[in-house]
Formats: structure tokens, sequence, C-alpha cells
């Protein structure tokens, strides 16, 4: 029998490493205008995460959607309305089950995953806040 990912019941461990390795490559272009990517590790503890999209607006709506089965995210930022912010996102996702999980108006969203969990968080001004309280999330959902 295939060795189970934790936390993804009915995922085997090469399948959930062969959806990481295609979420590399997709975290790497997914992110929008003043995004930072940073891959996660398929290699190592799955509590350890790391932030693959953050992206902020200055005077309009920014948005980040993942996708729960591959980890993906995509983000929009500088829209006029939180609405065609989130749907921009999840087309910038690409995936068919991704959804919007942070957004806002004049500030900084972030995404942080591993490879069993993601986390999000939310900043007036100052991107390491929404980063740490994205990888806060994402450590807090791995255990």
């Amino acid at each position: 029998m295939a060795e189970r990912m934790p936390g993804r019941p009915g995922v085997p461990r090469a399948t959930a490493l062969g959806l990481v390795a295609g979420f590399l490559t997709l975290a790497l272009v997914a992110c929008g205008q003043g995004s930072s990517s940073t891959a996660p590790e398929p290699t190592g503890a799955a509590g350890l995460c790391h932030v693959v999209c953050s992206d902020y607006s200055t005077s309009l709506y920014v948005a980040i959607a993942v996708s729960p089965s591959s980890l993906a995210c995509g983000s929009a930022t500088n829209l006029g309305t939180a609405d065609e912010a989130r749907k921009q996102a999840v087309a910038a996702c690409g995936r068919g089950d991704c959804v919007p999980v942070v957004w806002g108006h004049k500030g900084v969203a972030a995404v942080a995953v591993s490879r069993v969990a993601y986390g999000w968080g939310w900043a007036v001004a100052a991107s390491s806040t929404a980063e740490a309280r994205a990888m806060d999330l994402c450590e807090s959902r791995t255990h």
C-alpha cells in the first residue's frame, strides 16, 4: 500500500510530492505585481511553511487565491473592487478548485504553504506583518 501524507487522507506520498513539484513551477509565476515567491521544499518536515504569494496595493484592492488540492496560488492587485480582485486572483491561480482566501483595500496580503496546509495574512502597511500572520496560521494548521 502506498505511504500516505499526514493530514491528507487518501493522497499517496508520491502523488503529493508530484503536486508539490507542480506547485513549485506555478508558484514562481502565479503571483502578480509586487509579489514575492519562494517555493516550499519538497523534502523535510511537513510543518515547514514558506511564504509563496505576497502582494500589495497602496490605493486599491488586492486578493490572493489558493488551490486547496495543489497549494498553487494566484494574486491580483490594483483593482477597483474586492470582487474584481477576488475573481482575478482565482483566474491567476489557474486551478479548478482555487478559492480566494485573503483580500483587502490599501494593504498587503500574503499566503504561506507547507506540504500539507496553507495560511493567509493581511496587514495595512507592513508586508512582514502579513507574512508573519500567514506563517503563523499555516504552522498552526500543520499539527
